[in-house]
């Protein structure tokens, strides 16, 4: 069901081996059913172990094999998933994602997420940086049960990033099912830093990809903790700007991508593309937002926002 499109290992500052994988498959989307579920939340799930996003040892965790579909409006499991890159002993990052149903009937789906510091063993997050979040809107539905939707994951040292069924349900201009970039904060060379996290989502019922960030020393919080602000804060697109004029996608621009923790920080996971510049979703390019090295990111459409076309890591 997924096709890894590239793997590489390095070793972490640390000394632990490391690795760096981008995933990638298309295939069909329904809720009507246990059977539908189970396909869609699993095969998300191995994904997320093929790119290199565990999951904890804590208890509880969903069965994807013996889950049932639940009712109106309420999560039948959860997962819960760390970061593995270099900097996760001193500056942890932990995410509970919750699967079941969304809205006003069971064939609505639905996700939600909390990110915090740590787990009690027991599916709790401690240290909670963004509070549950229902990460689909109530009235989301499935645009169409037989076409195939695509899938896209990655994770590298200081980033891990995802978009389940791209285009796949009725909500909002971007119709992004599930998509979440989590980011730490970096340095002035574009390398990851414990300064703090900036987490980015798809907002099915907004035009808006939604942010927020948090930083360590502080607890500072912008997003009030519930990934609430419009993501084009973060970017300083001008007002209206719809294209760079740049002629071709190996000529367009890219927009460097900012986050406070509270000083401002180039976050180097992500760029933003005009909507009228980028090629449809899937479309990967290189830019050098930070340090003098270009990195390559792979453009996802309008799958986050409706103002822009938001870029990340592909490597």
């Amino acid at each position: 069901m997924v096709d890894i499109q590239g793997v590489l290992a390095w070793r972490g500052s640390d000394g632990r081996a490391c690795v760096v994988t981008t995933a990638s498959y298309t295939s069909t989307f329904a809720h009507a059913a246990d059977a539908d579920f189970r396909q869609w939340g699993s095969d998300f799930s191995a994904m997320l172990d093929q790119i290199g996003f565990p999951k904890t040892a804590d208890s509880g965790q969903i069965n994807w094999a013996t889950v049932s579909r639940p009712t109106i409006a309420a999560a039948a499991g959860y997962e819960v998933r760390h970061f593995n890159d270099s900097l996760a002993a001193t500056a942890p990052i932990v995410v509970k994602i919750e699967f079941g149903s969304s809205g006003a009937v069971a064939n609505n789906p639905g996700v939600w997420m909390t990110i915090g510091r740590g787990s009690d063993g027991a599916g709790n997050i401690t240290g909670v940086m963004f509070g549950r979040t229902q990460m689909v809107a109530a009235g989301t539905t499935i645009l169409s049960t037989t076409t195939a939707y695509p899938t896209y994951g990655c994770a590298v040292e200081g980033c891990v990033w995802w978009l389940l069924k791209g285009g796949g349900v009725n909500m909002g201009p971007s119709k992004g099912f599930f998509g979440v970039s989590i980011m730490r904060s970096a340095d002035d060379s574009g390398a990851p830093t414990a300064e703090g996290v900036v987490v980015a989502y798809s907002a099915t019922a907004s035009y808006a990809m939604f942010v927020a960030s948090y930083g360590y020393a502080t607890s500072y919080v912008q997003g009030n903790g519930q990934i609430q602000i419009p993501g084009g804060y973060y970017t300083c697109i001008p007002f209206n700007m719809t294209s760079t004029l740049a002629g071709s996608p190996a000529q367009y621009q890219a927009f460097r991508f900012n986050a406070p923790f509270p000083m401002v920080r180039v976050i180097p996971y992500c760029m933003v593309l005009c909507n009228g510049d980028a090629t449809a979703a899937g479309v990967s390019f290189q830019a050098t937002p930070s340090g003098v090295t270009p990195r390559t990111y792979l453009c996802i459409g309008q799958f986050f926002s409706g103002y822009d076309r938001p870029s990340f890591i592909w490597e």
